[in-house]
C-alpha cells in the first residue's frame, strides 16, 4: 500500500449550515439567487451567502447554464426539491432554548397580535411560525396549535424577561412556546399579515412537519398553496 492511500482521509458528507438555511429560506420568498441580492434580503455578509449559494449548488439544488459569462447565472432548479432538503435540515437544528408560557385565548391570532405590539414596542423582534402563522398565510380548518412565536432572545432567561414585558409567566406544558430566532435570516426575512408577524413561508412549512401528525396536512396545504403561488402548478420554476 502507498503512503498516499494509506494517509487518505474518508471524505466527509456535507452538511448544511445555519447561513444554508437562511439563504435557503430567502429563494424560497422569492428573491435571486445573486449574492448581492440575498446578501441584502437577509443582512448576512457576501462571503457568507457566496458560500452559502456553493454549497446549495453543490447538492444540485441551483443550477448554471454556464461556468463562466453571462449565462453563469444560478437559479433554483426545483422548488419543491430545495423545500423538502431545506425542511429535512431543519429537524438537525432543534432549538437550544425554549420557554413555555401560559396563554389562554378564544382567538389566538388577535391575541397574538395584542401581545406583539407590547414587544415591539420594546424593540424585541418577533414572528409567529407553526399552526398559527399557517392560519394566516394558508387558511385550512380552524386548527391554531401549536403556537410557537420566535423572538429576538437567545437564554432562558433573556426569553423569560421578553415574556414578562407582555404579562406571561413561564409555565411548565404552557399553551404559548418562545423559542430564539434559528437564522439571522429567518427574522430579516419576516412579513406581516393580519396584525402578526410572520417567519418566511419555508420555515413556517419545516417547523409544521416538526410538530409531526398533527401539522401534517396544514403543511402540505401551506406547502400547495405557496408553491403554486409562486412557480404555478409545478415546483419548477
Amino acid at each position: 500500500m502507498s503512503r498516499t492511500a494509506a494517509t487518505q482521509l474518508p471524505v466527509k458528507p456535507k452538511r448544511w449550515r445555519s447561513s444554508d438555511l437562511g439563504v435557503a429560506e430567502a429563494l424560497l420568498e422569492g428573491v435571486r439567487p445573486t449574492v448581492s441580492e440575498v446578501a441584502k434580503a437577509t443582512g448576512m455578509s457576501a462571503s457568507t451567502v457566496t458560500t452559502a449559494l456553493a454549497f446549495l449548488t453543490s447538492e444540485g439544488l441551483l443550477v448554471a447554464d454556464a461556468a463562466r459569462g453571462r449565462k453563469s447565472a444560478r437559479r433554483l432548479n426545483d422548488a419543491g426539491v430545495l423545500l423538502d432538503s431545506y425542511a429535512g435540515a431543519v429537524e438537525n437544528f432543534p432549538p437550544a432554548n425554549e420557554v413555555h408560557v401560559g396563554f389562554l385565548s378564544k382567538d389566538p391570532v388577535r391575541d397574538l397580535a395584542r401581545i406583539g405590539k407590547t414587544w415591539s414596542r420594546h424593540d424585541v423582534a418577533w414572528a409567529a411560525t407553526s399552526a398559527v402563522a399557517a392560519t394566516v398565510l394558508a387558511p385550512f380548518g380552524t386548527q391554531v396549535a401549536p403556537l410557537v412565536v420566535y423572538v429576538n432572545a437567545d437564554t432562558q432567561p433573556q426569553l423569560a424577561s421578553v415574556a414578562d414585558l407582555a404579562d406571561l409567566s413561564p409555565i411548565r406544558g404552557g399553551r404559548l412556546t418562545l423559542r430564539p430566532f434559528p437564522t439571522k435570516a429567518t427574522a430579516k426575512l419576516r412579513t406581516w399579515q393580519d396584525g402578526l408577524s410572520i417567519v418566511p413561508w419555508a420555515r413556517c412549512y419545516a417547523d409544521l412537519v416538526t410538530t409531526g401528525v398533527r401539522g401534517e396536512d396544514i403543511a402540505t396545504n401551506l406547502r400547495e398553496m405557496k408553491l403554486n403561488e409562486r412557480w404555478g402548478t409545478g415546483a419548477q420554476p
